[in-house]
Parts: C-alpha cells; structure tokens; sequence
C-alpha cells in the first residue's frame, strides 16, 4: 500500500452521514414492513382454526389472538412513525440544500439525486443530463462546500 493512500475525511463522512439519513429512514420503513408482513402471516395462521365446527375459540386461543392483534397495531404505529419521520428528514436535507447560497443549482441537483432519490452516479447523469465524470466532480464539490445546519442534532450525524 502506498505512503500517499487516502485517509477518509471526518468532516466528509459526518456530512455524508448527515446526508445519508433518509435514505437509513426508507432501510428503516422496509425492515418494519417487512417484520409487519411477518406477524400479519403468522396471525393469520393462529386465526384459522384447523376444525371449527369441533370447538369454539378457547382461551389461550383468544390470547394468541389479542397478542398478535396488539402486535402488528404496534408495528404500523412504527412504521406511520418511521414514514413522517422520513419524510421530515427529506424535507430538511432538501430545504438546507437550496439555503446554502455557495452551492450551484447543479450541485443540489446531484446531491438531491444520489441522497434523496438513490439513484447512482450513472443514473444521476442520466437525469440531470451531464456525464459521470461531470457528476463525480458536482458531488465531491457540493460535500466541500456543504455546510450542516447548525440546529442540527448532533444524533443526526451519527456514523452508522
């Protein structure tokens, strides 16, 4: 390995973390939708009775019941919870992004792809319609010239 191998910037990786957090929010939304799809097939599972006509519901039955019921409301309060949350942070990164005056429409053009959309390098170039290399350098520029929101919690820019 050679003396001159870059060494990861501290300050870029806590903007890029910073930047990163919508996009940990839908990772977030899938793994409780997923988990949600989990207890609602498990429950529909405990709700069939194998031969109803033999024996009405008993209690334990009835438990199971209440307990899965009390499981997936928890889990799509969560998930309700997770979406606004989401959509809070999307909004705040979009809306700090066209306040920083020293940023160019076509830096937050690319920022706002790759952070908010998710699209890659290439894709980006495909929709803001520059090249790769052209892209590459908007990012890398915008994340010098970023600036956090100083009434950003220090939690928020927290390394996964």
């Amino acid at each position: 390995m050679s003396q001159t191998a870059k060494q990861p910037d501290p300050e870029r990786e806590r903007k890029r973390a910073w930047l990163n957090r919508y996009r940990d929010s839908l990772a977030e939304q899938r793994r409780i939708a997923e988990r949600l799809a989990e207890v609602r097939s498990r429950s529909t599972s405990i709700c069939v009775s194998l031969n109803p006509a033999k024996a009405a519901p008993t209690n334990a039955h009835s438990d199971r019941v209440a307990d899965s019921v009390q499981r997936i409301t928890t889990l799509e309060k969560k998930l309700q919870d997770e979406q606004q949350r989401g959509q809070n942070i999307a909004t705040e990164i979009i809306n700090a992004l066209y306040d920083q005056r020293q940023l160019t429409l076509n830096q937050i053009r690319v920022l706002c792809c790759q952070y908010i959309d998710g699209l890659n390098c290439a894709q980006t170039a495909d929709k803001v319609g520059l090249s790769p290399t052209s892209i590459s350098g908007y990012r890398r520029t915008a994340l010098a010239a970023l600036t956090i929101p100083e009434d950003a919690p220090e939690s928020a820019m927290c390394v996964k």
